[in-house]
């Protein structure tokens, strides 16, 4: 299934580790909420969750910065301002899709790279290096001076290509 196809909620590992790596498991029990309660106000958010308000504030807004969560604001007659949260996990895909597109490229620019170039390594494994670089060097490994041999980087780019195809079918344009 490609990655357009697919509706994200907050029971999706995926969308669960989106929100831990930007917003912390704080960020979790905030989108749990409002989710449970969607729409809802930023008052009844501070309500629910027992923690200083300004800490439950900056959750909210990594989880907009995140685009997991948007409010919209309204003010009354009196000037009294109310924050209406939603969530946007369909946004939470089109992020996770342009990460994976960026992995994408660098992984054919590394295949690329491994196609056209010779690498050579010492013993202990210290540095990859290319061909000309290892010229250079004289073969020498730069860390431990012992020589370098050449790699074969075969099932390294098998890997690439593996990963290239698994990716490709689930990154949309």
């Amino acid at each position: 299934m490609k990655a357009k196809d697919w509706m994200p909620t907050l029971d999706d590992p995926l969308v669960q580790e989106y929100i831990r790596e930007r917003v912390g498991e704080e960020g979790l029990t905030v989108a749990a909420l409002i989710g449970q309660k969607e729409p809802v106000q930023g008052v009844e958010i501070l309500e629910t969750i027992k923690d200083k308000p300004s800490n439950v504030r900056k959750v909210l807004y990594r989880l907009e910065d995140a685009r997991v969560a948007e409010y919209q604001k309204d003010t009354d007659k009196t000037g009294w301002e109310t924050f209406i949260w939603r969530l946007t996990l369909n946004e939470v895909k089109y992020q996770i899709n342009k990460e994976r597109q960026k992995l994408l490229r660098d992984l054919r620019s590394q295949l690329q790279l491994e196609k056209e170039n010779s690498f050579y390594l010492c013993q202990q494994g210290h540095q990859r290096t290319i061909f000309e670089e290892a010229v250079s060097l004289e073969f020498k490994c730069p860390e431990c001076t012992t020589p370098m041999n050449f790699v074969d980087n075969k099932d390294r780019i098998k890997e690439l290509d593996a990963a290239i195809g698994e990716l490709g079918k689930i990154v949309f344009d």
